[in-house]
Protein backbone atom coordinates (compact mmCIF):
# COMPACT_ATOMS: atom_id res chain seq x y z
CA UNK A 1 0.00 0.00 0.00
CA UNK A 2 2.58 2.17 -0.99
CA UNK A 3 1.20 5.92 -1.66
CA UNK A 4 -2.55 5.46 -0.99
CA UNK A 5 -2.35 8.09 1.88
CA UNK A 6 0.22 10.20 0.06
CA UNK A 7 -2.25 11.46 -2.96
CA UNK A 8 -3.09 14.63 -2.09
CA UNK A 9 -6.98 15.29 -3.90
CA UNK A 10 -7.56 18.49 -5.40
CA UNK A 11 -9.31 20.94 -2.87
CA UNK A 12 -13.13 20.72 -2.95
CA UNK A 13 -14.75 23.81 -4.09
CA UNK A 14 -18.24 25.06 -3.08
CA UNK A 15 -20.26 27.21 -4.74
CA UNK A 16 -22.55 29.43 -2.89
CA UNK A 17 -25.09 30.95 -4.22
CA UNK A 18 -27.18 33.97 -3.23
CA UNK A 19 -30.02 35.20 -5.57
CA UNK A 20 -30.56 38.76 -4.79
CA UNK A 21 -33.49 41.32 -6.35
CA UNK A 22 -32.64 44.09 -8.81
CA UNK A 23 -35.37 46.93 -9.38
CA UNK A 24 -35.42 47.89 -13.01
CA UNK A 25 -37.88 49.97 -15.16
CA UNK A 26 -39.81 48.21 -17.16
CA UNK A 27 -41.18 49.16 -20.05
CA UNK A 28 -44.85 49.38 -20.34
CA UNK A 29 -47.10 50.49 -23.44
CA UNK A 30 -48.93 53.44 -23.55
CA UNK A 31 -52.76 53.67 -24.43
CA UNK A 32 -53.57 56.03 -27.05
CA UNK A 33 -56.98 58.62 -26.02
CA UNK A 34 -60.37 56.80 -27.32
CA UNK A 35 -60.49 59.51 -29.55
CA UNK A 36 -57.41 58.51 -31.43
CA UNK A 37 -57.94 54.78 -31.91
CA UNK A 38 -61.78 55.51 -32.84
CA UNK A 39 -62.64 54.66 -36.61
CA UNK A 40 -62.17 57.37 -38.82
CA UNK A 41 -66.49 57.34 -40.81
CA UNK A 42 -65.63 59.89 -43.54
CA UNK A 43 -68.66 61.04 -46.09
CA UNK A 44 -66.75 59.92 -48.97
CA UNK A 45 -67.17 61.73 -52.83
CA UNK A 46 -68.73 60.16 -55.60
CA UNK A 47 -66.73 60.99 -58.50
CA UNK A 48 -68.73 61.87 -61.75
CA UNK A 49 -67.81 61.91 -65.49
CA UNK A 50 -66.01 64.86 -66.67
CA UNK A 51 -68.58 64.90 -69.31
CA UNK A 52 -71.07 65.65 -65.92
CA UNK A 53 -71.79 69.58 -66.10
CA UNK A 54 -70.98 69.78 -62.03
CA UNK A 55 -67.88 68.38 -62.17
CA UNK A 56 -64.77 70.16 -61.94
CA UNK A 57 -62.09 67.93 -61.08
CA UNK A 58 -63.70 64.78 -61.65
CA UNK A 59 -66.15 65.77 -58.84
CA UNK A 60 -68.49 67.51 -58.08
CA UNK A 61 -68.02 70.50 -56.34
CA UNK A 62 -70.14 69.04 -52.64
CA UNK A 63 -67.63 66.20 -53.64
CA UNK A 64 -64.67 68.45 -53.70
CA UNK A 65 -65.81 70.06 -50.31
CA UNK A 66 -66.18 66.22 -48.92
CA UNK A 67 -62.82 65.45 -49.56
CA UNK A 68 -61.03 68.77 -48.26
CA UNK A 69 -63.05 67.76 -45.22
CA UNK A 70 -61.83 64.33 -45.15
CA UNK A 71 -58.24 65.56 -46.21
CA UNK A 72 -58.59 67.68 -43.37
CA UNK A 73 -59.74 65.21 -40.86
CA UNK A 74 -56.96 62.89 -41.63
CA UNK A 75 -54.24 65.26 -41.70
CA UNK A 76 -55.71 66.02 -37.80
CA UNK A 77 -55.39 63.14 -36.94
CA UNK A 78 -52.20 62.20 -37.92
CA UNK A 79 -51.23 65.84 -36.01
CA UNK A 80 -52.59 64.37 -32.64
CA UNK A 81 -50.81 61.02 -33.37
CA UNK A 82 -47.65 62.76 -33.77
CA UNK A 83 -48.52 64.95 -30.64
CA UNK A 84 -49.76 62.21 -28.63
CA UNK A 85 -46.29 59.90 -29.40
CA UNK A 86 -44.14 63.07 -28.50
CA UNK A 87 -45.75 63.43 -24.96
CA UNK A 88 -43.60 61.70 -22.09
Amino acid sequence: MVGCGAARLPPQVITKIETQTVEVPVVVARVPPAELTAPVAPVLPKFVSPDDKQATSALTAEGERQFQALVEELLSRLAAWQAWAAEK
